[in-house]
């Protein structure tokens, strides 16, 4: 499995962009705005249990442990915002989750994912097992249908998204049907999955796992991957405020609340830092060239299951002579 570059945190190339996101979407904006701050409250509304094993760090340790739950849950609400808010999106809530058939695990032992492309399973049997994808999506242009797993941080948990995996797929070989009788959404065509990793430790697209800052592409969401580190750097440094708070410095003095290193770090003479400041010319440019290979490898397959790719929203929006495959 490829580990990206970890130190940096990926940006889409200025000239991808339209505008700037707040010039173009205030009322995302504003909703975003709105989310953070319930998120936050939300946070700090729970009862906390300090373990005195910590001492005067007990308050402190479990307001971490507290937030991050609440930065997967805010990431998951603000990427579900992000897609409601694109005309060609629909953001897919489902009353039940998808039934995991066993005829599903049977078709995926021994067999290639890409071999499985016409294979579109019942969901209406029995099933031990269900599945809820963190965010469901159809792409209207294309009806291709995406089921998407968001993860925090995957590190030191592969043998667990590999299970994940298995499910993700096994899913996918009933959204179909699934979606047709309890959402009402007929003539999917296409059935799309990928785990989505908000650390971007990893990215490995032809393998389903990729970074977070990917479903631009995937979806074709200008502005998503800064919207959504922007909105994670404001998380962080609230609760850097609350914890700065809670424990005072070692000179006895109360905490100043302000970030000291890392990204949305304040500068030396205490003011917050500027994106317009960071010279992003170089490291923080995205990586191409896997994402170019990955592409190059789907160009004519058609599937109507498969992995989310960047890119692929587009192509299959677009007609050409290499019609998709429908289920």
């Amino acid at each position: 499995m490829t580990r990206a570059n970890s130190n940096r945190r990926a940006r889409p190339a200025l000239a991808e962009r339209r505008t700037s996101p707040s010039d173009e979407t205030p009322e995302l904006d504003r909703r975003l705005d709105d989310l953070l701050e319930a998120t936050v409250a939300g946070m700090l509304s729970v009862e906390r249990k300090p373990d005195p094993m910590f001492g005067r760090h007990g308050e402190t340790i479990a307001l971490a442990h507290l937030a991050y739950g609440h930065e997967a849950r805010l990431i998951e609400d603000a990427a579900i915002l992000m897609c409601e808010a694109e005309p060609h999106l629909q953001v897919i809530r489902l009353d039940r989750p998808f039934p995991l058939v066993a005829a599903a695990f049977e078709a995926l032992q021994g067999n290639d994912w890409s071999t499985l492309e016409g294979i579109r399973l019942p969901s209406r049997v029995y099933a031990e097992d269900s599945y809820m994808p963190d965010l469901v999506v159809l792409d209207r242009r294309s009806m291709t249908a995406y089921l998407l797993d968001i993860k925090r941080a995957i590190d030191n948990k592969i043998s667990r998204i590999r299970a994940l995996m298995t499910r993700l797929k096994a899913a996918a070989l009933v959204a179909p049907d699934w979606l047709s009788m309890r959402a009402r959404v007929h003539g999917v065509a296409c059935t799309r999955i990928a785990i989505l990793d908000a650390s971007g430790a990893f990215d490995e697209p032809e393998t389903g796992i990729m970074p977070l800052a990917a479903l631009e592409q995937v979806l074709d969401v200008p502005g998503l991957a800064v919207r959504m580190a922007d909105l994670r750097d404001r998380f962080a440094l609230r609760i850097e405020q609350e914890m700065d708070r809670l424990l005072p410095d070692a000179s006895g003095g109360v905490g100043t609340g302000k970030r000291r290193s890392g990204i949305g770090a304040d500068a030396p003479d205490g003011e917050p830092r500027s994106d317009s400041n960071t010279d992003t010319s170089t490291d923080d440019e995205p990586d191409t060239k896997g994402a170019a290979a990955s592409m190059a490898k789907a160009q004519g397959r058609a599937r109507r299951v498969g992995f989310a790719i960047p890119g692929m929203a587009r192509r299959e929006a677009q007609p050409s002579s290499a019609t998709a495959t429908r289920h």
